[in-house]
């Protein structure tokens, strides 16, 4: 459909289909017929294995990498690469492990780990495919970047004393801030924060964390860029205030409500995208219709599809065909 098929939605304007926005990750690799890590340790084989997956299914726009270890294993997170179909795992936690704030990186941050090869493919896919369609980075959220530092430590501070918790949450928000603005400068069409932690929060507590997603998107809105959250799959008694976190658009899953969901976006501005789960990506094709079939709103304006997280490298390929073609059609 192109750039300006997405320009108007973002516009509310009346669009011929729900946008299809997938994070495709690994899945990418295996069309290219590489492994996980040989792409993500690859520019070039990154940009054209992102390239070949959208041009094979054909959705709206391309997420340049959602990968939840990148910014912690920059930070001093130590990951582990368990398989060559499988994204890295974190597998150490450094202010769990007795460093301090103090001790992690952030000047350098952009030289650090894998940051310039995503970098890098970010620039090339903004090169090639940025007239003609949207190019968005995505980054980790603050709570989700700042678990992985503090491991069990900060979840439990998170739960039950935010005040301990503040200081690894003003770090995170500080290294994701010099990533939106790196992204910013390279004229990306949209900014994803994938946050699914914030699904866990109470009420007073996503009121605290509110702060730091204002100056995110004070950030992207000084580039004219649009920011979207993914925040997992919030409880009915948080659901009003998780649309009150500032974003144009906040993507959830898990949710069966799909209409007033809807509704609680509309009424705060916000566009409503809903993460298909793995479940069913992953199952029969009549599972798939039947579940996506099931979240389709009546009212569509401001609605669109992703994914619940990463799309797994072992997704058969003709389900995010029909996938694709189904919601051409609807």
């Amino acid at each position: 459909m192109g750039k300006e098929y997405l320009e108007k939605f973002w516009s509310f304007e009346k669009v011929e289909k729900i946008p299809f926005l997938p994070l495709v990750c690994s899945l990418a690799a295996k069309i290219q017929g590489i492994s996980v890590k040989t792409m993500l340790t690859n520019p070039t084989k990154m940009a054209i294995a992102f390239q070949k997956s959208q041009k094979l299914f054909g959705y709206d726009g391309i997420f340049n990498i959602v990968d939840p270890t990148l910014e912690a294993e920059a930070c001093g997170c130590q990951i582990d690469w368990s398989g060559e179909c499988e994204m890295p795992s974190i597998a150490s936690h450094p202010l769990e492990e007795g460093k301090s704030i103090e001790d992690l990186v952030l000047s350098d941050f952009e030289t650090c780990g894998r940051v310039p090869i995503v970098l890098e493919t970010t620039k090339r896919l903004q090169m090639v495919l940025g007239n003609k369609m949207d190019v968005i980075g995505t980054v980790m959220g603050p709570l989700s970047l700042s678990s992985h530092l503090g491991g069990e430590a900060f979840k439990k501070n998170l739960k039950n004393d935010f005040s301990e918790a503040l200081a690894t949450i003003k770090y995170a928000n500080a290294i994701i801030i010099r990533l939106c603005k790196l992204y910013c400068e390279n004229k990306l069409d949209g900014i994803l924060i994938y946050d699914p932690l914030v699904s866990q929060l109470n009420v007073e507590t996503i009121k605290l964390i509110k702060p730091f997603y204002r100056t995110l998107y004070n950030v992207v809105n000084y580039f004219n860029i649009y920011l979207i959250i993914s925040v997992g799959s919030p409880s009915a008694e948080i659901l009003d205030p998780t649309f009150d976190l500032d974003a144009n658009g906040i993507i959830v899953s898990g949710i069966t409500e799909i209409d007033y969901t809807l509704g609680v976006a509309a009424s705060k501005g916000k566009h409503l995208g809903y993460g298909i789960p793995e479940a069913a990506l992953m199952g029969s094709m009549a599972r798939l219709r039947e579940t996506v079939g099931n979240l389709i709103p009546k009212a569509r304006k401001g609605f669109f599809f992703t994914t619940d997280g990463p799309i797994p490298y072992e997704t058969p390929v003709e389900n995010i065909h029909e996938l694709t073609n189904m919601l051409k059609m609807a």
